[in-house]
């Protein structure tokens, strides 16, 4: 994966603080990854979907969850070529507390 996408290879310094810039390198590929293109494309085509990003995480409600998470992942192998991540859904309340308020 790393020659497909940086086919000329990684470069190194000695300049202080060095160690900071890949760190950066991959909040910024996360960012264009998630927020430029995966949550761009989502508003898009479903503008009526409720759709926030937190930190790593996609968020929805429970009814548009199956479509926010199938999207996700063709997005996203589209966007890395082919590398899927775990994905994993988490309710932030049990069911009875998530119809009331929904």
């Amino acid at each position: 994966m790393t020659v497909r996408i940086f086919p000329n290879g990684l470069t190194t310094t000695d300049k202080p603080d060095s160690f900071k810039l890949f760190p950066k390198l991959l909040q910024q590929i996360e960012s264009d990854c998630m927020i430029d293109t995966i949550t761009k494309q989502i508003a898009e085509t479903i503008p009526n979907m409720p759709l926030w990003t937190i930190h790593d995480s996609f968020c929805t409600t429970q009814s548009w969850f199956p479509v926010l998470e199938s999207m996700v992942q063709e997005l996203f192998l589209s966007y890395s070529q082919g590398v899927l991540p775990s994905f994993k859904a988490e309710l932030w309340c049990n069911s009875d507390e998530c119809l009331k308020v929904a």
